[in-house]
């Protein structure tokens, strides 16, 4: 008689982290003694785990009871399914194995704003309420004779002014959103941390105008506002005006916030487009019940705090708390792609240092200057605020719509040929704004093997890079290292700086690039970075056939 064969659930090595589930396969005893089979293990494991399965050599049937599935009375097995369940409905799927480790540390801190966000915005709805002067119809019909701030006291006309209103902040507000896009968005995947805090410091700005907006005078009209026949009923006022620059303040933070938020999801989702659904699914849930939690939290608040100095006092915490958590959320996030603040750093170590040897490349496990290197060293030293520079790195994001410049080198990688062309322009030895085919005929044939062609500009202190058709984000970086090492070179030169020299330092630079490449390159991978996403083109998409 065959023997039967019964599963039987054990929770082994599941906090390990390596398995999920372990399933024995056990022989049910005949009744003769004769169990021929082994007991066989099965594991469920997470997605990239290693497999574990394998054949237990011992028989087990003597150690289990008479074939089903062992009983557990164990109160941990009904809490372990809860946070089960709740990890499904949160979590993405295969949550942690399929989602980078900064993931967690990130969530949570975006989940303590997304709190403290929730409840100043109360405050602030409150307040646009109260420069609208919402009342009561019985406060209206008592009060009908006098001024509320500006605004008619009818509460028709209030009603008809609330409404003109919001037209005028929703053009505005879309205005400024094609605008900010236009201008920003090329920029966004490449400095995602800063425009992942710059869309909240935007946002706190507009809870501010909000909230000031009541204290504002209403009486006159603005001398420089033309009168809009469509707009008679609504009096174009600081307050208004205060209104009007919150909506556009949070249109930024929608292109911002919204921008950076899908780079970091393809980042926390080990760039995996199939997961990227799921983990963004999985963040809206997330920030809709922290969002209730703010809501009912605030609801309280909102209740409580009635006076002007108890409300700025809580808006003021509430945006401290705000601001600290999102900047430790962006602060914890390891990018392993090299935009030009990370790449600075790097090319500039290694050229310092010259780490790219043979010898100091050999010991890089053991070297200290090469640990510094790594993404998670570096990503924890990467800029983000500071006083000086985040002030700096604001004021060009509102007016120029451009984050920072690399201090003490400026590389336009990705330029056209005409670019190149008026970097040569006036630049080469023959002057006079001229230069000769065989000057474009030298450069050409230095970088005959390249996917790429440079150029250094003295007189701006510029380099320029022109990609062509083959080139990668790998090749990028090489140019990139390439530019530093020739400005670092040439600036250091005590002698003529001719454009014969110039053609040499370019030349000489590359061959010592070329030399070392294949080892730095191997390097910078084992340290975690993705030199094949790289961030250092300068977004114009422009390639060029040689």
């Amino acid at each position: 008689m065959a023997s039967n064969h019964i599963f039987t659930f054990q929770d082994l090595d599941a906090t390990s982290g390596r398995v999920i589930n372990t399933y024995i396969l056990t022989p049910t005893n005949t009744g003769d003694g004769s169990n021929k089979d082994k007991t066989l293990r099965l594991d469920e494991i997470p997605p990239e785990a290693k497999i574990l399965s394998s054949r237990v050599g011992e028989d087990q049937s003597t150690q289990k009871p008479k074939g089903g599935i062992l009983p557990v009375l164990d109160v941990s097995i009904y809490v372990d399914f809860i946070l089960a369940y709740l990890k499904t409905l949160f979590l993405p799927t295969g949550y942690p194995f399929t989602v980078t480790e900064d993931y967690r540390p990130y969530q949570i801190y975006d989940s303590i704003q997304a709190f403290a966000s929730s409840i100043a915005g109360l405050l602030s709805s409150r307040a646009v309420l109260q420069s609208l002067n919402v009342v009561s119809p019985s406060t209206t019909s008592l009060n009908s004779d006098k001024d509320h701030g500006g605004l008619p006291a009818n509460s028709t006309s209030t009603a008809t002014a609330a409404t003109l209103l919001s037209i005028l902040q929703s053009t505005l507000s879309n205005i400024t959103t094609i605008v900010f896009a236009s201008r920003a968005a090329p920029r966004i995947s490449r400095d995602v941390k800063f425009y992942r805090f710059l869309a909240d410091v935007v946002n706190d700005a507009a809870f501010l105008l909000d909230l000031l907006a009541p204290m504002l005078p209403t009486s006159s009209k603005l001398p420089f506002v033309p009168t809009l026949s469509i707009l008679s009923s609504l009096p174009i006022s600081h307050r208004t005006l205060a209104l009007c620059a919150s909506s556009m303040l949070r249109a930024i933070c929608g292109v911002a916030g919204g921008s950076s938020k899908a780079v970091l999801s393809s980042h926390f989702a080990r760039n995996n487009p199939e997961a990227v659904g799921d983990l963004n699914a999985k963040d809206g849930s997330q920030e809709t019940v922290v969002n209730l939690m703010g809501m009912w939290v605030g609801g309280l608040v909102v209740s409580r705090v009635e006076s002007v100095f108890a409300t700025w006092c809580w808006m003021l915490f509430l945006l401290g708390v705000h601001l600290w958590a999102n900047y430790t959320a962006v602060k914890s996030v390891r990018l392993r792609s090299l935009n030009k603040q990370r790449a600075i750093v790097v090319v500039r170590s290694i050229v310092a240092g010259e780490l790219w040897r043979p010898s100091n490349l050999e010991i890089w496990q053991s070297d200290s200057r090469w640990k510094a290197l790594s993404v998670d060293n570096l990503g924890s030293r990467e800029s983000i605020l500071g006083i000086r520079q985040f002030l700096k790195n604001l004021l060009r994001a509102l007016m120029t719509f451009r984050p920072r410049q690399i201090e003490n080198m400026s590389c336009q990688i990705g330029v056209s040929i005409q670019e190149l062309f008026t970097s040569l322009h006036g630049t080469t030895r023959h002057g006079s704004g001229n230069f000769r085919a065989e000057d474009v005929r030298q450069l050409l044939s230095i970088f005959e093997r390249e996917s790429y062609i440079l150029w250094l500009d003295d007189k701006s202190n510029k380099t320029v890079v022109v990609l062509k058709q083959n080139s990668s984000p790998r090749d990028q970086f090489k140019a990139f290292l390439h530019a530093y090492k020739v400005q670092n070179t040439y600036h250091q030169e005590t002698a003529s700086r001719a454009d014969d020299r110039r053609f040499t330092v370019i030349a000489n630079a590359l061959a010592e690039v070329n030399d070392n490449w294949d080892g730095l390159y191997s390097v910078l991978e084992r340290l975690g970075w993705n030199l094949s996403s790289t961030d250092l083109d300068d977004g114009k998409g422009i390639r060029v056939n040689v």
